[in-house]
């Protein structure tokens, strides 16, 4: 299933460089898009600007998340985040799909991702509590 939806993407994409006449590597319509590199025995990652090595976090084979033009650019604002060494905090209604997008791209790059909702409930003790059982 998850290549089916890669596979979908990507004739979306290849569909987009032909209406848009997309010949050049540096074009940002290229740049854009997730990809992966395999280089000096080393796999690393690239969207726009930001490459990053690939982590080889074994997450699991689940199911992947259906690829919209808004989880390309919520990819890139979050690659972004990162290149600035800062992190993501999506923000929008509840369900839009914030969470599962973050832990997606960390299950891309091989990296294990915390998603921490807090509330009002939360103190330093409990926060504390979830940091010692991290470490």
């Amino acid at each position: 299933m998850t290549i089916i939806t890669v596979d979908v993407h990507s004739r979306d994409c290849v569909k987009v460089f032909a209406d848009k006449k997309v010949s050049d590597a540096n074009s940002f319509e290229w740049l854009k898009q997730f990809k992966f590199f395999y280089n000096d025995k080393k796999c690393f990652a690239r969207i726009t600007d930001w490459k990053t090595d690939y982590c080889y976090e074994y997450i699991g084979n689940g199911g992947g998340l259906v690829i919209t033009p808004l989880t390309d650019r919520c990819y890139i604002t979050l690659s972004q985040a990162l290149n600035l060494t800062m992190g993501g905090a999506p923000a929008g209604p509840a369900g839009t799909g914030k969470t599962e997008t973050c832990k997606d791209m960390g299950h891309a790059l091989g990296l294990p991702v915390m998603v921490y909702n807090c509330s009002e409930q939360q103190s330093n003790e409990s926060m504390a509590q979830t940091f010692m059982g991290l470490s």
